[in-house]
């Protein structure tokens, strides 16, 4: 033992002195820093010469924007190591104290050469600091360059104006050009399987190829069958939920579409891989297998989603003449556009061609599609009901539907007009922004409407098949207060999905996007705080999963530690209370500290609106401070009987603000918790349920009172819900005017038992009485007249008069 505590101070050194030969030194460090800063700064000044040297390409663009990113991605990792770095000087610093003054005793020697070397670290690490944030500046305004020059670039391609297509000259070389190009596209197949033949050996590369296509269409129609099977648009289902129809629009497309779209897929990969298909003939292969997946995908998903031939499952608001023909409108389409999705990769061995090819290939290709998209601008497909009188019978949002179609007429009509007067790019943007935006919405509209189902499937309230819901406990307005947050989310990451993909469509370059986003990215700024995207998002998130958690922790809390316990149901319920208000607040920590925010910031702004919440929100402070008083020293608890401020009922829930009662009438009443704790409250159950009961009795005068006595505590006794301890007794009250008054007095055992005891007592004394013939007297009154002569005259004169009077139905 001696000789173990001899070794552990030789222990203890050379354990620091392995670490410190592990770290690296504090020049090493400098030395690494200075280092990547010159490296990043040569790097801006290649990019620099590249702007100035070449001409600014999609594929220049996407590179100096990786280059650009990666610098900054470094730049933050430098700025932190020197925080790092300079956060244990400046505390030093800060531990030393400032200066002293002139007049001031002076420093040690050693104090000020300390002082004189942390400072001087600390200005050559503020240096470096500022001379990594002076970069970091240099490479944004790069990339903003950057953004800048490609948004130009884009925006001379689209209006490059070339020949105009109503010169002969134009169709004359264009339609030799490109019947050129058809014959040789014609031709192309004859050569591939000329060209493929004597490169493939033997006969096993044909039967790997047969073999997968098989195999794929085999598993492609199991899986296809199973699942349409279950859970598809069954005919035997009349009248489908919505969740139920949404769930099978998303079965059906993905498995009609599923066989086709893997074997085009498999079968291009088999030939590529096989060689069957020799370099020249593999844009022609990759079109046809890409016009294939196209056509699989975009048309079995909206035929899916219209259902046109079983109307029940459409999960869109057309009727069923409507959605057949949109179907077939749809089908239409989506065969010209895979027909031209294989024509543009197939031909993209003659391209760049000719501008008077460029041009016919815009007018005939854009004008065919903008022929294609006609039908969907007509009446049939936006015509609205008839509003009622009422108001009824409009669908809400509906009032921005005629300018939506006046928008798409004008894109659709400016697609042949553009390509007509030469403008042949700016043709193509609009044609494809047009087809691409609609598939963008459609999908997003898909996703959304899939996801709000998903979220209201397993958060359906308790009771209705929501297993999230019987598990947390979730009733049908918290149920309903989730599926609207979880829906606001998924709108929110679907609009972060969908922007910059729909910028995209419509031919904003990559780079402007990544800018744009970078931007968007790094947050705002308010009051000295910055909040991120993300981290918003990200916080929202972990906040949820938290009270999640400590939802079911309540739960399991309430049902398998506190009923097990002999704590009564307010204190349970007490206990509950407040894991959950810690629950929150730790959720609502956890949150922040994910934000990133500087909680003295926090403060402070906490501090500057004290004043205003002291003034404008006193009544609510007031109340949750009581409910949590009321939760502490439990006056009052759940399951109660009160009576406060001339109501009287049952405590059913003591939240934040209120405390929830309800009467004997069933009635609900909120009261304040600032009033249960600062006004007289009368609580009958605070310490136990037994309740007093008193019967008021009358008896006739000359009534055997010992054997009224002798009937009352017999009643009393053959209760059973009446204690034996206290026993019931009875009291003689007073001689009354008209009665002898008694008072019984019982023990109930349980406050729940007020009400039928107090009627069965009623009975039994009745009845005893009347087997007894006791008598319960009616009031006597004593009348004394001072003139009854005047009486007898009124009485008289009233008698005449009314024999004066005709009777009903005289001519009188």
């Amino acid at each position: 033992m001696v000789r173990a505590a001899r070794l552990l101070p030789t222990l203890a050194v050379f354990i620091l002195l392995l670490t410190l030969a592990i770290q690296p030194s504090h020049a090493q460090q400098l030395n690494d820093i200075r280092q990547t800063l010159a490296d990043r700064s040569d790097s801006l000044n290649e990019i620099d010469d590249d702007l100035a040297k070449q001409p600014l390409t999609d594929k220049l663009a996407g590179q100096i924007r990786d280059q650009v990113e990666r610098t900054l991605d470094d730049l933050n990792g430098v700025k932190d190591d020197i925080r790092r770095l300079l956060a244990p000087v400046r505390t030093q610093l800060a531990a030393m104290g400032p200066a002293p003054e002139e007049g001031q005793p002076a420093e040690t020697g050693q104090v000020a050469r300390e002082r004189d070397r942390l400072n001087e670290r600390a200005a050559e690490l503020e240096g470096l600091l500022r001379q990594s944030e002076t970069i970091q500046a240099r490479a944004e305004v790069v990339l903003r360059q950057l953004s800048l020059e490609r948004s130009a670039t884009v925006a001379a391609e689209l209006l490059q104006r070339g020949p105009s297509p109503l010169s002969l000259e134009v169709w004359r070389k264009g339609l030799q050009e490109a019947s050129a190009i058809a014959s040789e596209l014609a031709h192309r197949p004859v050569l591939w399987w000329q060209a493929a033949r004597p490169a493939v050996v033997g006969w096993k590369p044909y039967l790997t190829v047969l073999l997968a296509l098989i195999i794929t269409l085999a598993l492609g129609a199991l899986i296809r069958h199973r699942l349409k099977a279950r859970y598809g648009q069954r005919s035997d289902i009349e009248t489908p939920s919505y969740p139920r129809a949404v769930m099978a629009a998303a079965i059906v497309g993905l498995t009609d579409s599923l066989i086709p779209a893997a074997s085009a897929y498999v079968l291009l990969l088999l030939l590529h891989q096989t060689g069957l298909v020799p370099d020249e003939s593999a844009p022609l292969a990759r079109g046809i297998a890409m016009a294939i997946i196209f056509y699989s995908i975009v048309g079995q998903c909206a035929r899916a989603v219209l259902a046109p031939q079983k109307p029940q499952w459409a999960i869109v608001p057309l009727d069923a003449d409507r959605a057949r023909k949109a179907g077939f409108h749809t089908k239409l389409l989506v065969a010209w556009l895979s027909l031209g999705t294989a024509i543009w990769i197939a031909t993209e061995p003659y391209r760049p061609a000719s501008a008077e090819v460029s041009m016919l290939f815009a007018l005939l290709g854009n004008g065919i599609t903008a022929f294609f998209l006609l039908p969907f601008l007509g009446n049939w497909l936006w015509k609205q009901e008839k509003p009622s009188e009422s108001g009824e019978g409009e669908s809400p949002g509906t009032s921005h539907l005629p300018l939506l179609r006046l928008f798409i007429i004008l894109a659709v009509a400016a697609i042949p007009l553009s390509a007509l007067f030469g403008y042949a790019n700016l043709s193509y943007q609009i044609a494809s922004g047009v087809v691409l935006t609609a598939i963008l919405i459609g999908g997003l509209l898909l996703a959304r409407t899939m996801s709000n189902a998903f979220v209201n499937a397993i958060f359906a309230p308790a009771g209705k098949g929501g297993w999230i819901s019987n598990q947390l406990e979730i009733t049908e307005n918290g149920s309903q207060s989730i599926g609207f947050w979880f829906g606001l989310l998924i709108d929110f990451g679907l609009l972060l999905l969908g922007l910059p993909l729909l910028l995209l469509v419509w031919g904003v370059p990559e780079t402007v996007i990544a800018y744009g986003a970078a931007e968007f990215m790094q947050g705002f700024t308010v009051g000295g705080m910055t909040f991120q995207p993300v981290s918003l998002f990200w916080a929202v998130v972990i906040f949820a999963l938290a009270l999640i958690a400590f939802r079911f922790l309540r739960k399991l809390l309430n049902q398998r530690v506190l009923s097990r316990t002999r704590l009564d149901v307010g204190a349970r319920h007490s206990i509950s209370a407040a894991l959950g208000y810690v629950g929150f607040f730790i959720a609502l920590m956890l949150a922040v500290a994910t934000m990133g925010l500087d909680l003295s910031n926090i403060a402070i702004i906490a501090g500057a609106l004290s004043v205003g919440i002291g003034f404008g929100l006193q009544n609510v402070v007031n109340n949750f401070v009581s409910g949590l008083l009321l939760l502490i020293e439990r006056p009052i608890k759940v399951g109660d009987w009160i009576v406060v401020g001339g109501y009287e009922g049952t405590v059913k829930r003591i939240s934040v603000r209120s405390t929830e009662l309800e009467t004997f009438d069933r009635a609900e009443v909120i009261v304040p918790n600032s009033e249960l704790v600062s006004a007289p409250v009368v609580n009958w159950t605070h310490k136990t349920r037994i309740v007093r009961v008193t019967i008021p009795v009358g008896v006739a005068y000359g009534s055997d009172t010992r054997l009224v006595e002798k009937l009352l505590l017999d009643c009393a006794k053959d209760h059973p819900d009446v204690l034996s301890y206290p026993a019931p007794f009875v009291v003689f009250m007073a001689f009354g005017d008209s009665s002898l008054d008694f008072q019984l007095r019982v023990y109930a055992r349980d406050t729940n038992y007020f009400i039928t005891v107090t009627s069965d007592l009623h009975f039994a004394i009745d009845k005893a009485f009347r087997e007894n013939n006791v008598e319960i007297p009616f009031p006597q009154r004593d009348l004394h007249v001072k003139n009854p002569e005047r009486v007898v005259e009124v009485l008289r004169n009233g008698s005449k008069k009314q024999s004066e009077i005709p009777p009903q139905g005289s001519d009188d």
